[in-house]
């Protein structure tokens, strides 16, 4: 019979998720820092003590995914549904490889003491052990998949936008929640940063300085006032809840090089920074 110990089971998973979550976030091609993937991986390590003791039968069933879901929206942020999905499976297909390994490990060496018992590992062995397996395991399954080779296709499209002599081109991070139309034209709406119009705007671009939720009202009459482009005024539905944005009918929009009609911009209120560096968000 195999005594478990807490502090290691904790350490063992704490360890093992900090390996995951950092070759999930090499094989998609995300950007995270060290301190957001550890704090992930501490979730990880508590989820999995939690684990290791659960019964088999629905609350299991349940908490393996709401668990993945977890560490991956602390590790990489959330950018969208389909990107938000796809680094959710990838985690989970690494945690099944790991579990594979490690169940191996067992069979060949019956004398560690490895354990697999719901998605939670467990090893009798030494740390020094158990860090040189992981690495082994790390660069192993980096050999096998090409850096990024399961990101999201298309998850950027790069813009392209004139308004009278002055033009811009920027990146969009491709948002299949972004679902904003223009109430009158049924255009679809990019969503860019404040900073991205004030480059485009020229000196019209400093009324959005002091750009915020509460006062898009009277930024926009500001900006009418001016009398440049077509300004308009839109509301919103977001996660955060719903308010107004100030909406522009460019001259020209290009999507990958391609001439369209069917776009407007609108300035979000607040910076938008994805984790592959976009700085607007296009929908589908």
């Amino acid at each position: 019979m195999t005594t478990i110990y807490i502090d290691a089971l904790f350490c063992v998973n704490f360890i093992i998720d900090l390996f995951l979550i950092n070759m999930t976030s090499v094989v998609r091609g995300n950007s995270s820092s060290l301190k957001r993937m550890a704090l992930a991986a501490v979730v990880g390590g508590f989820a999995g003590c939690v684990l290791f003791f659960l019964p088999e039968g629905g609350l299991l069933i349940a908490a393996r995914p709401i668990c993945c879901m977890a560490m991956s929206y602390i590790a990489y942020g959330y950018s969208g549904r389909r990107r938000f999905v796809g680094d959710c499976i990838m985690l989970f297909v690494m945690s099944f490889i790991l579990s594979g390994c490690v169940i191996a490990i067992s069979q060949l060496a019956p004398q560690t003491g490895g354990i697999v018992n719901n998605s939670s590992v467990y090893f009798d062995i030494s740390f020094r052990t158990l860090i040189f397996g992981s690495a082994a395991v790390y660069f192993s399954l980096q050999c096998l998949w090409r850096p990024g080779s399961m990101g999201t296709a298309n998850e950027k499209k790069k813009i392209r936008v004139t308004i009278g002599e002055n033009e811009i081109g920027f990146n969009a991070f491709v948002d299949t929640g972004n679902l904003m139309r223009d109430p009158v034209s049924r255009k679809k709406v990019i969503m860019v940063s404040p900073s991205i119009m004030r480059d485009l705007l020229g000196s019209e671009g400093k009324l959005l300085d002091d750009l915020e939720s509460a006062n898009v009202s009277s930024v926009f009459e500001r900006l009418a006032a001016c009398g440049g482009p077509a300004y308009g005024i839109a509301p919103y539905t977001a996660v955060g809840g719903r308010g107004m944005m100030i909406t522009i009918r460019p001259d020209t929009v290009e999507v990958d090089g391609r001439l369209s009609d069917g776009y407007i911009l609108g300035i979000s209120a607040d910076e938008i920074e994805t984790a592959c560096g976009c700085r607007a968000l296009i929908g589908c």
